[in-house]
C-alpha cells in the first residue's frame, strides 16, 4: 500500500470542491496529514473563505476519522470538539487546551478568550 503525506492545498482544495486529488490518494493507499497542515487548513477555511464552523466541523472531522488518513487522530479529534464548544478560539488555541489537558499543563497566555476558557475547564 502506498504512504503519501500531503500539503494543506491537496486538502484544501479538495474541501472548497475545486480538486480531486486527495480522494484519488485515499484510494490508492494512506495519506498522512500532519497536525500544522491540519491547524493551516482550519485556518484558511475560517479566514480566507469564511466557512461556517459546522461546516469546517464536518468536513475536518470526516477526513481525521477516515481509516486511511493517518494523523494524531485524538489529538485532532479533541481540537475540533474543543472548537466546537469555543468557537472563539483559534485551532492553535484549541491545540494549547488539548495539550494542556493531555500533559497536565499550565497555559500562559494574554489571550483573553482562551483564559477563560481555561478558567472553565478547572
Amino acid at each position: 500500500m502506498r504512504q503519501v503525506i500531503t500539503d494543506t492545498n491537496v486538502v484544501l482544495r479538495f474541501l472548497i470542491e475545486d480538486d480531486k486529488t486527495f480522494p484519488k490518494l485515499l484510494k490508492e493507499g494512506e495519506v498522512w496529514l500532519t497536525t500544522s497542515v491540519f491547524t493551516e487548513i482550519f485556518f484558511v477555511l475560517r479566514s480566507y473563505y469564511r466557512m461556517s464552523k459546522e461546516l469546517i466541523f464536518d468536513r475536518l472531522m470526516k477526513i481525521v476519522l477516515n481509516p486511511r488518513v493517518m494523523a494524531e487522530k485524538e489529538l485532532l479529534t479533541k481540537m475540533l470538539v474543543t472548537f466546537n464548544n469555543y468557537p472563539k478560539l483559534s485551532m492553535v488555541d484549541c491545540y494549547l487546551v488539548v495539550m494542556a489537558e493531555n500533559k497536565n499543563l499550565r497555559v500562559v497566555t494574554f489571550d483573553e478568550d482562551l483564559m477563560k476558557v481555561l478558567e472553565k475547564l478547572k
